[in-house]
């Protein structure tokens, strides 16, 4: 939850922690805007129902974005910085940089999470912060859930 990174880290400073909430917020603005077209789509569209910040690893205290028990377990991973990142100390946007999912440890981390699903059973969809935007990611997740295709044609 955003709120909790609002706390100063120790020696960092006022423009550092900007910075840092500002990615978060960024990050999870994107998770947001997802999570609202499902549930709106779950309300008048009669798809399932998805389920924000889902904890499925009993030792790690990792999280499924979005996930979906019912018809088919999935899970839903939002990358966002995947063109860039946005500079620590400035809080400007830099194209080309590694970002969180596409940095070494970013990558690894991700990998050793998606891993850790599909050995729990969770089908795991890994959606970019422009498939968000521009419709594709509700297009992938309805085509994993098996449901007809949006705007009514199939």
């Amino acid at each position: 939850m955003i709120g909790n990174l609002a706390v100063a880290r120790p020696g960092e400073s006022p423009a550092r922690t900007l910075a840092r909430l500002t990615r978060a917020a960024a990050d999870k603005d994107l998770e947001a805007n997802l999570y609202q077209d499902l549930y709106g789509l779950y309300l008048t569209a009669g798809w399932p129902e998805p389920h924000p910040q889902v904890h499925f690893h009993p030792l790690r205290n990792w999280a499924i974005d979005v996930a979906f028990f019912q018809p088919h377990l999935l899970a839903v991973e939002v990358d966002g910085g995947t063109w860039g990142r946005r500079n620590p100390r400035t809080g400007e946007w830099e194209r080309g940089r590694p970002g969180g999912h596409t940095s070494g440890a970013g990558y690894q981390a991700s990998c050793e999470k998606g891993n850790e699903l599909a050995i729990a059973g969770w089908p795991l969809l890994r959606v970019t912060g422009d498939m968000v935007r521009d419709g594709r990611a509700l297009e992938y997740i309805q085509r994993a859930l098996h449901l007809p295709a949006l705007g009514g044609t199939a």
